[in-house]
């Protein structure tokens, strides 16, 4: 808790004093030690008590059910980041984890990620459409949902981190089309 309060607390701080409205909290494998799932819940709390801004919480390589319930406890946490696209198939499987929200009445934003960021295979604007149609109808509401790709991109060339931003933003505008 004393990193916690500490050293992020007044980073953060710094971050909103400096104009940053929105601030993203990086935790990716937050479920490799399960155990200390509450821990990390009571040091963000800590670390984004009393900050005026949006705070979201970027989670990758996790089984997301093992966040549950605790992660209800989080307090100025508006929006999960979570990744999905590198683990999809056909049915769309990867995303029946947000299911979860339903089941624990977690109405939070979703940050959607609609691309995997360990390939260079640049997904279609139509299978990211359809990734964010799917995710939608299990959420039930499209406009909790942000997309993203899974994580980072930086271990793509700029090239394909253009293709595949161009392409995540093409599948939004025709996912939106199609909620219209």
């Amino acid at each position: 808790m004393d990193v916690a309060k500490q050293i992020l607390q007044p980073n953060l701080k710094a971050l909103v004093d400096a104009g940053a409205k929105w601030i993203q909290v990086d935790e990716p494998a937050l479920t490799t030690k399960p155990d200390e799932v509450p821990f990390f819940v009571d040091a963000f709390n800590e670390c984004t008590a009393g900050l005026p801004c949006k705070l979201s919480l970027h989670v990758c390589f996790s089984d997301y059910r093992l966040l549950y319930p605790h992660i209800l406890e989080m307090k100025n946490c508006s929006q999960l980041a979570l990744e999905f696209a590198n683990r999809d198939d056909e049915k769309r499987s990867a995303y029946d984890q947000l299911k979860l929200l339903n089941e624990f009445g977690d109405r939070r934003e979703v940050g959607l990620g609609v691309a995997d960021v360990h390939v260079d295979e640049i997904e279609s604007s139509e299978l990211i459409k359809n990734r964010i149609e799917y995710a939608s109808k299990i959420l039930g509401d499209p406009a909790r949902i942000y997309v993203n790709p899974d994580c980072g991109l930086r271990t793509r060339s700029w090239d394909v981190v253009y293709e595949k931003l161009t392409n995540i933003v093409k599948g939004a505008q025709l996912a939106r089309h199609s909620f219209a």
